[in-house]
C-alpha cells in the first residue's frame, strides 16, 4: 500500500472514531486530521508533482514522517481525551466574563488599531503588499499586539451569547465577524478570515445550527479558495500580479523546506528548540534565535537582507525527526494529542473558547516549529483571556463588596453565565 493510502485511511479512520466518540466535526482531533489531509497527503501530492524526480527518497521520508505524527497525535488524544464525568458538576466551572469587561476589552484594542493605522498611513496600511505590510507592522508590533485582544475577545463573546441569548452579546458579536471579515480582506489576510470563519462554524455546529455535513462542506471549500485567495486579492486590491496563480505554497512550502533540511545533513542545526519553547512561556521573545529564524538566516540570507521583517515558516515533523528520527515526530505530535485531549475533556464553559484557539492555530504544527505555535497560542490568546477574566473577576469581587457595603446586588458579574444552560 503507497503512503498516500496509508495516511488517507489513517486520517478517515481516526476522523470517524472521533466523530463517533465526540459528535462533532468542530473538535480538535478531527480538525486536526482535516489539517493533516490538507498540509501531508494533499501537500506531499502537489510536491509529488512539482519537485524533481531525483527528489523521490526524501519525498518518501516526508510521507514516513507524516504517518508517523499522524499516527502519535491521535493514538495521545485518544487516551487523554477518554471521558470520565466528574461525579459533582462545580458551577464555578461554568464562568463566564461579563458582558462590561468584553466591551471594554473591545474598545481598548481599537483603539490601538486605530492609533497604528493612523501612524502608519490609512493608504500604506490597506494597499502596501505583503513584503511592506510586514515591515510596517512590526515596527508598531506592541499596537498591534493589544489590538489583536480583539481576537481573543470574539469566542468570550460567542460563548455568551449562545449561552445566554443576550441582545447586547449578539450586537457585539456581529460587530466583531465584520471587523474581522473586512479587516482580512483588505488586508490580504487568511489567518483574520480564518479567526472569524472557523470561530462561526464551531459555534454554529457545537448549538446544532448546522450539521456535520455542511461543516465538511465548508472545510473543502476553505481548501480550495486558501489556493486561489491571495492572487486573486493582489490584483484586485492593489493592483499587483502575485507571483503564481495558484498559490498551493501554504501546503507545500513545509515539504520544501524539510526537503533542503535532508540535503543538507552536515548543516549545522540549533538543538534548542524545545528548551526554547519552554522559555517562551514566560518571555515573550528569548535572546535565542527560534529555529524559523535560523532557517531564514541559513537559506535565504540574501532575501533577509531585502525584506527585513519576511516570514518563511519552518517543518512541524523536522523538528521531531531531527531530535529522534520517526518516534522523535511521533512523541511530538502525540504531546500535542495528550494537551488537545485534555483540553476537549474538559467541564468549563470556557474550555470552547481554548478550543478555538488552539482550531486556529493548528496550521503552524505542520509548517512551524513548537515554539511558534506554543509562544503564538499563550501570549496571543491564552494570556489575554486570562488577563481579561482576572479583571472581570476583579471587578465583579469589587462590586460585590461594594454592594455589601451599601447594600445594593451590581447589575452584572462574571458569573451570570450561570444562569444559562449546561449546553455542551
Amino acid at each position: 500500500m503507497s503512503q498516500s493510502m496509508i495516511l488517507l485511511a489513517l486520517i478517515g479512520g481516526f476522523s470517524g472514531w472521533h466523530y463517533v466518540r465526540g459528535g462533532y466535526v468542530m473538535q480538535l482531533g478531527i480538525y486536526f486530521n482535516v489539517c493533516a489531509l490538507a498540509y501531508m497527503l494533499f501537500g506531499l501530492t502537489l510536491a509529488r508533482a512539482e519537485m524533481s524526480l531525483q527528489l523521490v527518497p526524501e519525498l518518501e521520508e516526508i510521507g514516513r514522517m507524516s504517518i508517523a505524527a499522524v499516527i502519535g497525535f491521535n493514538f495521545a488524544y485518544l487516551i487523554a481525551g477518554a471521558r470520565r464525568r466528574p461525579r459533582v458538576f462545580r458551577q464555578t466551572l461554568d464562568y463566564l466574563p461579563s458582558h462590561t469587561s468584553l466591551l471594554f476589552a473591545v474598545g481598548v484594542a481599537l483603539a490601538f488599531e486605530a492609533a497604528a493605522v493612523l501612524l502608519i498611513g490609512p493608504l500604506e496600511f490597506f494597499f502596501s503588499d505583503r513584503a511592506d505590510r510586514f515591515v510596517l507592522f512590526e515596527a508598531r508590533r506592541l499596537m498591534f499586539y493589544f489590538a489583536g485582544f480583539i481576537n481573543v475577545c470574539l469566542p468570550m463573546v460567542m460563548v455568551r451569547y449562545f449561552r445566554l441569548g443576550q441582545r447586547r452579546d449578539r450586537r457585539l458579536m456581529y460587530f466583531l465577524l465584520a471587523h474581522g471579515a473586512m479587516l482580512g480582506l483588505v488586508t490580504i489576510s487568511r489567518f483574520d478570515l480564518s479567526i472569524i470563519l472557523l470561530c462561526l462554524v464551531y459555534f454554529l455546529e457545537r448549538n446544532s445550527i448546522i450539521g456535520g455535513r455542511h461543516v465538511i462542506f465548508f472545510l473543502f471549500v476553505s481548501l480550495f479558495l486558501t489556493l486561489f485567495f491571495k492572487p486573486s486579492l493582489y490584483q484586485f486590491l492593489i493592483g499587483q500580479s502575485y507571483h503564481t496563480e495558484i498559490d498551493t505554497g501554504e501546503y507545500t512550502n513545509w515539504i520544501r523546506h524539510t526537503v533542503m533540511l535532508l540535503g543538507r545533513p552536515d548543516v549545522e542545526l540549533p538543538h534548542n528548540g524545545y528548551s526554547l519553547t519552554l522559555q517562551s512561556l514566560f518571555v515573550p521573545s528569548p535572546e535565542e534565535d527560534a529555529l524559523s529564524e535560523w532557517f531564514v538566516r541559513e537559506f535565504f540570507y540574501e532575501r533577509t537582507l531585502l525584506f527585513p521583517a519576511i516570514k518563511y515558516g519552518f517543518s512541524g515533523v523536522w523538528e521531531g525527526y531531527a531530535a529522534n528520527g520517526l518516534p522523535g515526530v511521533a512523541l511530538q505530535f502525540a504531546f500535542f494529542g495528550a494537551c488537545f485531549g485534555l483540553l476537549e475533556r474538559s467541564p468549563s464553559a470556557m474550555r470552547h473558547v481554548f478550543i478555538v484557539f488552539a482550531i486556529i492555530l493548528m496550521y503552524r504544527l505542520f509548517r512551524s516549529e513548537t515554539y511558534n505555535f506554543v509562544k503564538v497560542y499563550a501570549w496571543y490568546f491564552a494570556y489575554p483571556a486570562f488577563a481579561i477574566v482576572f479583571v472581570d473577576k476583579f471587578i465583579a469581587f469589587a462590586s460585590r463588596r461594594q454592594s455589601i457595603e451599601t447594600g445594593q446586588w451590581p447589575r452584572e458579574a462574571g458569573p451570570e453565565a450561570l444562569r444559562g444552560g449546561a449546553r455542551n
